[in-house]
């Protein structure tokens, strides 16, 4: 079976300029996405998902740097970048999740393909680990049904249209108690965020290793004042899709 993970990055970012470029360590935060992808045993390639806008040039650079592949598609309409990338690499699976987590778990990478062997579900989504650690998977042609039904250009936030409109088979895996996390927040939006992921590296980061999700949360448990430096951050960033439009996309498909 032929899966690659996908990275959904650009440049664009206005809370946070160029977010996924800033550096810790004198490394960019996406290395160590890529470097924390790279210790899954069931990811074959690691693709770079940007836009076709010259802004993100130099994440095509980056890609070319750390040897791995990158693909550039539509500004704006995320679902259809990815599932094009899907379709041009000749994915099975698809693993993927935003360039603003660059501590994603390697075990639970796996963990998710694992899964999708099992069930053969739509997604599979480890949510209740901490915010930012976790992978979606994701069949293609899942993706490919969202491109027909969806009614906007607008698909930043795509997976709702797979959990929230009832019409896909999703599967949420089980997560043990001592990383069932959700109140940790490891993504980047806000300062706060970047300084939370900037003590975690400095920290934790052994060289051409994996930072792994328990030595995160060990770490976290034993400074709360440090996992306190970001927990405002999740109500400041909300964003989803209208009830309106699920019920227009339950209504046309059923």
């Amino acid at each position: 079976m032929n899966v690659g993970y996908l990275i959904t990055g650009r440049l664009k970012s206005t809370r946070l300029r160029k977010k996924i470029f800033l550096k810790v360590l004198g490394k960019h935060l996406l290395f160590f996405m890529i470097n924390q992808i790279r210790a899954s045993k069931q990811t074959k390639s690691i693709i770079l998902c940007t836009s076709t806008n010259s802004e993100d040039n130099p994440l095509e650079e980056f890609a070319k740097q750390e040897g791995i592949k990158c693909f550039r598609g539509d500004e704006d309409d995320v679902i259809t970048r990815l599932y094009e990338a899907a379709s041009y690499f000749e994915l099975d699976y698809v693993l993927n999740m935003t360039a603003d987590c660059p501590l994603i778990d390697p075990l639970y990478v796996d963990k998710v393909v694992d899964a999708f062997i099992k069930t053969d579900a739509d997604m599979i989504l480890p949510r209740d680990l901490p915010h930012g650690s976790f992978t979606y998977g994701v069949k293609p042609s899942a993706m490919k049904k969202v491109i027909q039904l969806k009614d906007t250009k607008d698909t930043e936030v795509w997976p709702v249209y797979i959990t929230d409109t009832g019409l896909f088979n999703t599967y949420n895996l089980p997560i043990p108690n001592k990383h069932n996390r959700p109140d940790i927040r490891l993504t980047l939006d806000y300062p706060e965020d970047f300084e939370i992921l900037k003590i975690l590296i400095e920290n934790l980061y052994e060289e051409n290793k994996a930072i792994k999700i328990d030595k995160i949360i060990n770490y976290l448990n034993s400074h709360p004042e440090i996992a306190a430096i970001n927990k405002d951050c999740a109500q400041k960033y909300k964003k989803n899709i209208t009830k309106q439009t699920f019920i227009k996309l339950k209504s046309e498909y059923l």
